[in-house]
């Protein structure tokens, strides 16, 4: 957040446990860790989704989209050069944020993750942000390119469909990668 904002870790530290965690109870600390890079960063979370939800939607739609590019970025740095392990939150961060050429390739790893895990729901959510992403992006790649990445995207939304039990949607996208390739 300090780095988002562009304000000094302390004096933010101050704000966050003075008015969020100590007056209010909104938030509460989860810890910290230590990054590949040699950074740390400690995380907060909101006491209940309800608090978050209703900050999250009273703000600008503008606002809403800049800070999720300013975040994906800062995270994107913090975490390099193994940014792949926070993919899932990249990938969501760059589709909100309106940058389809990084929401794009996070959401095809976040997708693979998630199959990996067998999380199929998790799976079927990052794989269509990773299309609708790519259509955004169809103008400005080279056509080879565009085909390469809508059928991996393609066969990670089927490999999550017959994990989660929706045989039908699972032949309709392999049906849909083979015709396109």
């Amino acid at each position: 957040i300090a780095k988002v904002k562009e304000r000094d870790d302390m004096q933010l530290l101050e704000e966050l446990t003075a008015q969020l965690m100590t007056a209010h109870q909104l938030i509460y600390e989860r810890g910290g860790k230590s990054l590949a890079n040699g950074s740390r960063i400690h995380e907060f979370a909101f006491k209940h989704n309800l608090i978050r939800e209703y900050v999250y939607h009273h703000l600008p739609k503008t606002k809403r989209e800049l800070l999720h590019v300013k975040i994906g970025d800062c995270l994107e740095r913090l975490y390099a050069p193994n940014a792949d392990e926070i993919a899932a939150q990249l990938a969501a961060h760059f589709y909100h944020g309106y940058v389809p050429e990084k929401a794009v390739s996070y959401g095809l790893k976040a997708a693979q993750d998630a199959n990996a895990r067998y999380g199929a729901a998790e799976a079927v959510r990052f794989a269509k942000m990773g299309m609708d992403a790519l259509e955004e992006r169809a103008k400005t790649l080279p056509p080879n390119e565009y085909a390469e990445t809508k059928v991996r995207l393609l066969l990670e939304l089927a490999k999550a469909e017959e994990d989660g039990g929706e045989p039908k949607e699972q032949k309709d996208h392999i049906q849909n990668g083979i015709e396109y390739l």
